[in-house]
């Protein structure tokens, strides 16, 4: 009875659970976990540890034990997260969703399938399964998830504010789960803080290429109508600069024409050393530096970036096959649009290598090898013909299972991709993950093969692959260029009225805040500035600008949100800061606005459109 219930309830939840499921529940459970009656009649979880009988939860009463232990999470700051190891008998998280704000959500992450099994045949959770606050990960079922999950959680305005738990008795029976489970919350805070700083030291910098880079949008192609236009048996071939590279760089000579190589910016010269000329190359950091695009013949091969790469290198290039791929501007989304075609926003992953899987993926190509992706300080290098370096390893470092090593040193940036790529071969088990690389770090969910051996086996077919790439149609040209011009005039415009909306707001604000610090009872001053705010912050979500605004300034919106959900203990003092912070962040993304329209107008004014 509770099973069909449960199932009914979970497939509406996640169809990809729900199949996981169906196929699990074939196999024969064993005896490890057990339901049992509590003295009161409830459902509690027992579970058999070499021949004892270890209780989960209170064998009297254990929806008070459940309620005595969630009540610390009842204050939890708004849009935290809990993060919870151990579904158990799904007390704990029912009487979480009863005492937590309705803005927190939890990730459960369940190390034990059997438990998971047992539960939904034997208790009813259906209230847990169709919560949208509850993320639900199962060791054995989509474990592969967590990582993603628990990324995509952490975000500027809770970073300070999460909380983990452990249900009882798990910490004790899954220790080595719990490690896990520790070690991705840790590794993703950490990653979160990365990422922060480099918004933070380069935002100026993005948004100059942002607005640089539309010169180059003329004969240009979008990235994503290459979608469906590889033959689905063809094979991907992704050529990153790992150490590693130096091994079977030679056999790609075999996969030409016969398969997509693709290689990474790092990696170029490397290839043309030993007589490759790849049919893509990648690129998509905002400061690359030119150098390593020096290879004579390279501006023809096409090239696939984003709309924030290093202008420099466009420039140096001339680029005559220009793939552009993502963007997370609605101005170049709108002028795509107008041109007749698209440009989506791509999960990068971070690095070029998993921008290029990413997009393969796109495609849809089935089998992707990479190659020369170590993620490892391999022979203690970190590129391909470099010389060995004298490395401390510390705590920038972690060590991670190798593929031909037991255990290779990876940076923490590099264990960042690593991650991704294990996640994203985790997701999409329709396509082969072939790992070529030959040194390095071991992937899960990818296979370990011989270059050779792969290329011998997956690459036998001729194909024209160069018509492939070049059928999309070239955009921007004759009088689509008054596309971009038009643009840029109506940003400016844009700008301008964004920059007048959030000097109002603030002054506004700043009324309210020292009203209430005067004691003066405006309710109608106060009404009118709430209502402003939250018209002002929904104007800058969906302006057209908004993107250039907070990217060109991330240091104003850290420093509103950081703090955004700790409340003061008494509510007119937790008005006043609210209000404060609130003006001094709209005055100090206005203040950015002119120095956004002057890059626009030296733009305009050293480059024909």
């Amino acid at each position: 009875m509770y099973f069909e219930k449960n199932l009914e309830a979970l497939k509406k939840k996640s169809e990809f659970l729900y199949d996981k499921v169906i196929d699990a529940q074939s196999d024969e459970l064993s005896d490890f976990a057990q339901i049992e009656r509590a003295k009161n009649g409830e459902a509690l979880l027992a579970c058999n540890s070499e021949n004892k009988i270890i209780y989960m939860n209170s064998r009297y009463n254990p929806s008070y034990e459940a309620k005595k232990r969630m009540a610390q999470y009842g204050d939890m700051k708004e849009e935290s997260y809990l993060f919870i190891f151990g579904l158990s008998n799904g007390a704990y998280i029912r009487e979480f969703l009863e005492v937590a704000n309705e803005s927190v959500k939890c990730i459960v992450y369940e190390p034990c399938l059997d438990i998971f099994l047992s539960v939904l045949r034997n208790i009813d959770i259906t209230t847990i399964l169709e919560s949208d606050r509850v993320i639900l990960r199962v060791k054995g079922l989509n474990e592969n998830l967590f990582t993603g999950s628990v990324s995509g959680a952490i975000q500027v305005y809770n970073k300070d504010t999460n909380r983990l738990m452990g249900a009882p008795r798990y910490i004790e029976l899954f220790y080595d789960d719990y490690l896990y489970f520790k070690k991705v919350l840790i590794e993703n805070h950490e990653k979160f803080y990365i990422l922060q700083n480099t918004v933070i030291n380069y935002g100026k910098r993005v948004v100059k290429n942002d607005i640089y880079n539309m010169k180059f949008l003329k004969n240009c192609r979008s990235g994503i109508e290459l979608k469906d236009v590889f033959p689905e048996d063809m094979s991907a071939i992704v050529v990153a600069a790992g150490p590693s590279l130096e091994k079977n760089v030679h056999e790609l000579i075999k996969a030409k024409g016969k398969a997509l190589i693709i290689v990474v910016d790092t990696a170029i010269k490397k290839l043309y050393s030993v007589g490759v000329v790849p049919d893509m190359f990648s690129a998509i950091d905002f400061e690359k530096p030119v150098s390593l695009f020096e290879q004579p013949g390279i501006n023809e091969v096409p090239m696939l970036s984003v709309m924030d790469f290093n202008t420099e290198v466009f420039e140096y290039l001339q680029p005559t096959n220009l793939f552009f791929c993502d963007s997370d501007s609605l101005v170049w989304d709108e002028m795509f649009k107008k041109a007749g075609s698209e440009i989506r926003s791509v999960d990068l992953g971070g690095s070029v290598a998993t921008f290029t899987i990413a997009m393969l993926i796109a495609w849809g190509f089935k089998r992707i090898i990479m190659v020369g992706q170590d993620l490892a300080m391999t022979g203690n290098k970190v590129h391909a013909g470099e010389a060995p370096m004298d490395i401390e390893y510390d705590e920038r470092y972690t060590f991670v299972k190798g593929i031909e090593e037991e255990s290779v040193a990876v940076r923490k940036d590099y264990y960042m991709y690593l991650q991704w790529i294990e996640n994203v071969a985790g997701v999409y088990k329709n396509i082969d993950f072939i790992d070529a690389t030959e040194g390095g770090a071991l992937k899960k969910n990818t296979r370990v093969m011989k270059l050779s051996e792969a290329i011998e086996k997956y690459c036998k077919k001729d194909y024209n692959i160069e018509s492939m790439i070049l059928k999309p149609k070239r955009l921007f040209i004759d009088d689509d260029q008054n596309i971009i011009k038009d643009a840029l005039r109506d940003t400016k415009k844009e700008l301008r009225n964004v920059r007048r909306k959030l000097l109002d707001a603030s002054a506004l604000c700043r009324q309210a805040k020292l009203s209430l610090e005067r004691n003066i009872n405006d309710k109608g001053l106060l009404k009118k500035a709430a209502n402003v705010r939250k018209k002002t912050d929904e104007m800058l979500d969906k302006s057209k600008v908004g993107s250039y605004i907070t990217k060109y300034l991330p240091e104003v919106e850290i420093l509103m949100f950081r703090d955004v959900f700790l409340d003061e203990e008494d509510d007119i003092k937790e008005a006043e800061r609210f209000f404060e912070k609130s003006s001094i962040y709209y005055s100090g993304l206005a203040e950015g606005i002119p120095n956004i329209i002057k890059i626009i107008e030296e733009f305009e004014e050293t480059n024909e459109i």
